[in-house]
């Protein structure tokens, strides 16, 4: 015969795992030994150690990870975003140690984070290597000599080991790098058949990946790459080639993202021309193209009607960073993305009646920002130019009553249907 108390075992999970805040879960384990068994792993199951800490709950927390190894167990995520500063050397040693043993002790780590400047020694970094389970790892790349740079190549090593032990296939994939030639061509190639759920895929600083490895990450992909991002990779990839590779498998059929950086002024001859014709097939809906280097010389009026004729209709987030197009084809974009949401754009001309009429004809924009590049008499180009509160009222009043963002250059403002405009602030960032 069921009791009452059979069934609130039952239940209890159920319970606990819709409560959120760490105090209630606390508060739980304090019930009675039952409540504090089914409790522990979701109150321990995500550490965070944050600049908000003050610097004795830190290390009590790095002390309770090495002292009590049943309760480290749970821990699945660890974010170390603040470690306690100006210890003497003998708290110091005994926190690193802590922290060792800690680490140690998380013996089903899946994700860990660590990116307190300066915190990082090459023993946490050997420490954490040693989790063959880890699936996620987010740390502070620059070293400044507290630890030996040359450990984070093996972490590339282990990558391949992890991605196969993973229960679930990768789903996004983001690799970011400096100057660091750990990832290669063969890297992606020897990861590539744990790739088979990939939805995201981002290089960025991978200066020896080339379109072999770009095709070999998702060739083995069985739904389709939704969202890719190139950032500063190798000047030998080709793009003709990659889009042949591609489109033999349809690798891009459902690919609704793409981000490419330009960075150097040959590639953009070639790959300004050659980005229509890659995603000719998808159905893409959020374009991203930012070039390092100013590229005022060439229009990108080409591409953007290359684009219209194949993705009118489902286009809708258009950002063209430090590339310009004419009037004319900001008016063609403005009428045949018909279902443009975003749109961020170089226009070189400044008439504020033409633009004005040309986003009145989107009828469901809801964020645009204009830049605006003034030649210098010396040949360069000043990007301090901006519509007052007074044009930009014009704009809004012109524009769909779905519009909330508008900007021009550093500065940008919150619209509302009521036809009046909010000063978000100024951005004194660069923005050339």
């Amino acid at each position: 015969m069921t009791t009452f108390n059979d069934l609130l075992l039952k239940l209890l999970p159920s319970i606990v795992q819709n409560v959120a805040q760490p105090e209630s879960l606390a508060s739980l384990c304090l019930i009675n030994k039952i409540f504090c068994k089914f409790t522990q792993p979701f109150l321990y199951h995500t550490i965070t150690v944050t600049p908000w800490h003050h610097k004795e709950k830190a290390i009590k927390i790095f002390r309770m990870l090495s002292s009590s190894p049943e309760l480290a167990k749970h821990v699945r995520k660890l974010e170390i975003r603040y470690f306690p500063k100006g210890l003497d050397g003998i708290c110091l040693d005994n926190l690193i140690n802590s922290c060792l043993q800690g680490l140690k002790n998380c013996v089903n780590l899946l994700s860990c984070t660590w990116t307190r400047d300066g915190s990082l020694s090459s023993s946490i970094l050997l420490a954490i290597l040693k989790h063959s389970s880890l699936q996620e790892l987010e740390i502070h790349g620059c070293h400044n000599k507290n630890y030996d740079h040359t450990i984070l190549p093996r972490f590339t090593s282990v990558l391949p080991l992890w991605l196969k032990s993973l229960v679930r296939p990768l789903q996004s994939l983001s690799i970011m790098c400096e100057r660091s030639l750990a990832v290669t061509d063969e890297l992606l190639g020897r990861i590539s058949e744990s790739l088979s759920g990939l939805d995201e895929l981002e290089l960025a600083g991978c200066h020896l990946v080339t379109h072999e490895a770009l095709a070999s990450a998702i060739c083995h992909n069985k739904n389709g790459i939704k969202s890719l991002s190139i950032k500063k990779v190798s000047l030998s990839l080709n793009l003709l080639e990659f889009d042949r590779r591609c489109r033999s498998a349809q690798l891009l059929r459902h690919l609704i993202s793409l981000t490419i950086t330009i960075e150097h002024v040959p590639l953009k001859l070639t790959w300004m021309k050659d980005i229509p014709l890659l995603v000719s097939s998808s159905p893409l809906e959020h374009l991203q193209l930012h070039a390092i280097a100013v590229l005022m010389d060439t229009r990108a009026d080409d591409l953007v009607a290359a684009l219209i004729s194949t993705h009118g209709p489902h286009l809708k987030r258009l950002s063209l960073h430090r590339m310009t197009i004419s009037l004319g084809v900001l008016d063609k974009a403005c009428t045949g993305f018909t279902n443009l949401e975003q749109l961020f754009v170089f226009v070189r001309q400044e008439d504020l009646e033409l633009i004005a009429n040309a986003l009145s004809k989107v009828s469901k924009l809801q964020a645009v920002h204009i830049n605006l590049p003034i030649l210098r008499p010396n040949g360069s180009y000043c990007y301090d130019s901006y519509f007052s509160a007074q044009d930009v009222l014009c704009i809004v009043n012109k524009c769909s009553p779905t519009l909330t963002q508008i900007g021009c250059a550093n500065h940008v403002w919150q619209a509302s249907s009521v036809q009046n405009i909010i000063f978000f602030g100024e951005f004194h960032g660069k923005t050339g």
